[in-house]
């Protein structure tokens, strides 16, 4: 593991995240047609003077630039500007923001505050956490957070993004089965916290200013909000008004949605919350756009623009961050790696061969360039690829046979199975850790008719059982590549023939649903787990 940096997190926003509550608006920017709220000449095209308001002065601490601001709104414009989508208030020369972006592997355009289009067709997808963090190497994971700002600082120079993004997600693993765990860096605390600290630092340091403490003199290159919290977890919250004032007394100064913006106004006017309070909400927000340079500029980072989008630097990043983070599980009689003199033709099979959302998994953006399993093979050898199973469900057997025949001319067969979105991912658990469909009957056909070593690789986030193909002296090699980025075909492709040689996996491995039991058991009696 790389050198640690200091043991902190830097948190700037609370936020009450209810996603299935927002609408994706498209119209609410971006895009921003400026570069900052504070220019005299955006004031003048609004008939406005940019020297009447005091939150526009340079020279003046970030806070009280950001208090004058909230002592300059009424009650019900307050209450607008606590939800994440903000309206503008046109007599202060104040626009609309969203506040919602993400940033989990690279820009995405879940939540509307960042989107693609002409001028920028994509971004750089990275590895999902749970891949990258098996790299177990703190100076990627900061490697990443500082790529994904700058094309976040970009996209935002050319007014297609934000610079708020609620990533990354810290929550620790504690079943295979949940369905969210390829947002996170997985089940070791220790591991969670050192790339929280990492990619976080990465987001929002600004190079040469990164050790001073004072918020007032401190510039943030974006800013990264850690999550989730149990006190915003609004699935398990009423959201009546007593409710949200509950919530709001836990200094959670932004909503995820319009509950804020639907009772906070009446609140007030009944006395369950202090205007006041609301203020210093509002004034905790804007001195991070302040930070940011929302208002004034960013002098460091200004000049960026499409051209550090999808650049050959950030791809190639990507690429690494996946072979970094891929796991040999089993390597038998040293069946991997490949040879390019002996395995020059090769079978690939399997429902994710060829599957570009298995590669980016959920909270992305739009990639630069897929680079599928079947992609990156044809770099080091020709392919014969036949895929096995209709989709990863593989829900009957019609493509099995040609899967079979292909793997009996082959110099060596590569299997590529496992799961994808449409079996883990948020709100969608599993009930046990078995591959979907008819997939095992696919991986024993094939690796019964091949010819040569047969490699077995599975995309997945949470544990599959494997127990028979790891015994089997059928199946030469297991190889885990987790959810690894637009680049992941590149990576995995590399690993098999030996360019790279993979990690190590960060999470127990668990060979059956009993297993998950007997684990809980010995956690409720040695641990305290609830």
């Amino acid at each position: 593991m790389a050198p640690c940096s200091p043991p902190f997190i830097l948190l700037f926003l609370s936020v009450a995240a209810t996603i299935a509550a927002v609408s994706y608006a498209d119209d609410f920017p971006p895009p921003y047609d400026f570069k900052h709220v504070c220019d005299p000449g955006r004031y003048k095209k609004l008939n406005l003077s940019v020297d009447k308001f005091a939150f526009c002065d340079k020279s003046l601490p970030y806070r009280a630039r950001a208090k004058n601001l909230v002592d300059s709104l009424t009650l019900q414009e307050k209450v607008t500007l606590l939800g994440n989508q903000n309206s503008d208030v046109p007599r202060l020369g104040l626009p609309r923001y969203n506040w919602w972006s993400e940033a989990l592997h690279g820009v995405s355009n879940v939540g509307g505050g960042s989107r693609f289009g002409k001028n920028v067709p994509g971004a750089t997808s990275f590895p999902l956490p749970i891949t990258s963090a098996a790299a177990f190497n703190e100076q990627l994971w900061k490697a990443i957070g500082q790529a994904v700002s700058t094309e976040a600082r970009a996209m935002h120079n050319v007014g297609m993004a934000g610079l708020t993004f609620w990533s990354p997600n810290i929550n620790v693993v504690r079943d295979p089965r949940w369905g969210r765990i390829l947002e996170t860096p997985g089940e070791d605390p220790f591991v969670v916290g050192r790339y929280a600290v990492n990619f976080v630092r990465g987001m929002q340091d600004v190079v040469g200013q990164e050790t001073s403490e004072d918020p007032n003199t401190r510039p943030l290159k974006v800013s990264a909000c850690c999550k989730h919290y149990a006190a915003y977890d609004l699935d398990h919250w009423a959201t009546t008004g007593s409710a949200v004032v509950d919530r709001f007394h836990f200094r959670l100064d932004l909503d995820c949605g319009d509950t804020y913006t639907k009772y906070l106004e009446s609140a007030t006017l009944r006395g369950l919350v202090k205007e006041s309070e609301l203020d210093q909400a509002l004034i905790n927000n804007y001195v991070v756009l302040l930070r940011l340079g929302f208002f004034d500029g960013q002098p460091a980072y200004d000049n960026l623009t499409v051209s550090d989008v999808c650049s050959k630097q950030h791809l190639d990043l990507a690429t690494d961050a996946a072979r970094q983070g891929i796991v040999l599980l089993k390597n038998s009689n040293g069946a991997l790696p490949l040879n390019t003199q002996k395995h020059k033709n090769i079978a690939v099979v399997g429902p994710n061969s060829a599957d570009n959302s298995v590669l980016i998994g959920n909270y992305a953006g739009v990639p630069c360039k897929y680079v599928t399993a079947v992609d990156g093979l044809r770099r080091y050898a020709g392919v014969d690829h036949k895929i096995g199973c209709a989709d990863v469900r593989c829900q009957n057997e019609t493509f099995i046979f040609p899967a079979v025949r292909s793997a009996r001319n082959a110099d060596a067969t590569v299997i590529v199975a496992g799961l994808n979105l449409d079996i883990e991912r948020e709100d969608h658990d599993r009930t046990d850790l078995e591959l979907p469909g008819y997939q095992n009957q696919l991986i024993r056909q094939v690796a019964d008719a091949s010819k040569g070593p047969v490699v077995l690789v599975i995309f997945s986030a949470g544990g599959v059982n494997v127990t028979e193909f790891d015994v089997s002296d059928k199946i030469s090699a297991i190889v885990w590549a987790g959810y690894p980025g637009e680049r992941g075909g590149d990576a995995l492709a590399d690993v098999l023939y030996g360019s790279y040689n993979p990690g190590r996996i960060q999470y127990a491995v668990f060979y059956h649903t009993l297993s998950i039991s007997t684990r809980r058991s010995a956690l409720t009696q040695e641990e305290g787990f609830r």
